[in-house]
């Protein structure tokens, strides 16, 4: 954009994304024994972890349209620029080493926000690894 880093990074104080996910209809929610291994994989959940938790999706219904979602929920990402990240953007670091040193600091990345979404049963491991992997943003 043509704007000098010392300029965006004195004035920035957070950087936030988010993407808007698809909630699991209500009035046909139901347990998913045997969600997607595949989808499980892209977001980085273990078989061992898998167990640990119950997956939901919907059935489909009259409510829902027969998709078996109804409502968005958003997912997060949220970084707040600490005085290490502010240096390395003064010093024009590329985004891998920007990005490496926020998830450091506790950058909560879109991609473990949906999965908590997931693991509290409001959306699905197929429209999380659906968003997050279309845009990018599963690590492999």
């Amino acid at each position: 954009m043509g704007v000098k880093p010392f300029l965006v990074a004195s004035s920035i104080q957070a950087i936030m994304a988010q993407r808007l996910a698809r909630l699991i209809c209500k009035k046909c929610k139901a347990p998913d024994p045997n969600p997607d291994p595949h989808h499980l994989r892209l977001l980085g959940i273990s078989q061992e972890e898998a167990e640990k938790h119950e997956f939901f999706k919907g059935k489909g219904c009259s409510q829902c349209q027969g998709t078996g979602y109804k409502g968005r929920i958003g997912i997060f990402e949220m970084v707040e620029l600490t005085t290490e990240l502010r240096e390395l953007a003064f010093r024009r670091a590329n985004t891998t080493e920007l990005k490496k040193t926020a998830i450091a600091g506790g950058m909560k990345m879109l991609l473990h926000d949906g999965v908590a979404k997931i693991y509290r049963g409001m959306t699905t491991p197929e429209e999380v690894a659906g968003i997050t992997q279309a845009e990018g943003l599963v690590e492999s």
